[in-house]
């Protein structure tokens, strides 16, 4: 099995497919078929990542289910040595005929820092018969990149992956795949670019997939990282027990102004 010459027909990667890759895919948090049978696993495409040193591949699953229906999702797909690995729970499996490993390539910081890279650069990869096209934004446009880089994973994500950018962007990695360029990043980046609206994170860049005469398909977007002050049901909850303070010392000084109308209501009730 080729690395640096992997292809979506590959025998080798057809039998990953269906055993180790399907197995991973199946444990994730962020896959959402859980609730239906899954059929069949095929490699819809893969596409090749370089940064100059190392290749690594964006394969698009296509997952066939039992009840008729189809789903797309994205693995990124890393080749690294055993004492590379970052975490254990982005290991697939051994890669065939080598001491490497296959891994699930956000959790491999070299891949993160060349999508990076290429988003800060803008730069299209061609690639055959399509382009993967990084847009980028004014706030990503005048950030200087470190030399050492630091990148991680926010674990919390059920439906998409995010990576955090030395604590000044937020890269969301979509997991499922959907025809069309995704309406968040239209309005996020409208509202970033075009308008004085500040009350969004500022829209960075975009990562999206194209190929002539057919839909585009958007793979992530890249955003200014706000602090994190809690979540909105925990927001909500303080909300409502403040408003019901409100409404209990309303209540007392209604009745405190009207010191005989309970006696009066209660006298008037029939007994």
């Amino acid at each position: 099995m080729n690395w640096k010459r992997l292809s979506k027909t590959d025998p080798d990667l057809l039998l990953l497919l269906e055993g180790p890759v399907r197995k991973y895919v199946l444990k994730s948090r962020w896959y959402g078929g859980k609730a239906s049978n899954d059929k069949a696993f095929f490699a819809d495409h893969l596409l090749p990542l370089d940064d100059g040193r190392s290749r690594y591949y964006l394969l698009i699953l296509e997952i066939l289910y039992e009840e008729g229906f189809v789903h797309n999702y994205l693995l990124p797909l890393a080749k690294v040595s055993p004492e590379k690995v970052e975490s254990k729970d982005g290991v697939i499996c051994p890669f065939p005929e080598s001491d490497d490993l296959l891994i699930d390539a956000v959790h491999d910081p070299g891949f993160r820092r060349a999508l990076f890279r290429k988003m800060k650069n803008e730069r299209r990869v061609s690639l055959e018969g399509s382009q993967l096209e990084m847009q980028r934004g004014r706030s990503l446009r005048s950030f200087d990149i470190p030399d050492r880089m630091k990148s991680r994973l926010l674990g919390v994500e059920q439906s998409n992956t995010s990576i955090i950018y030395e604590d000044a962007f937020i890269l969301k990695l979509y997991r499922r795949l959907f025809r069309d360029s995704n309406p968040d990043i239209e309005m996020a980046q409208f509202l970033s670019e075009r308008t004085r609206f500040k009350n969004i994170p500022a829209f960075a860049a975009s990562i999206t997939w194209t190929r002539p005469n057919t839909y585009e398909i958007s793979l992530g977007m890249m955003q200014e990282l706000i602090p994190n002050d809690g979540d909105a049901w925990a927001w909500m909850l303080e909300q409502l027990d403040h408003a019901m303070d409100r409404v209990d010392i309303e209540t007392m000084e209604m009745w405190q102004r009207r010191p005989y109308s309970l006696a009066r209501i209660l006298k008037r009730s029939p007994t």
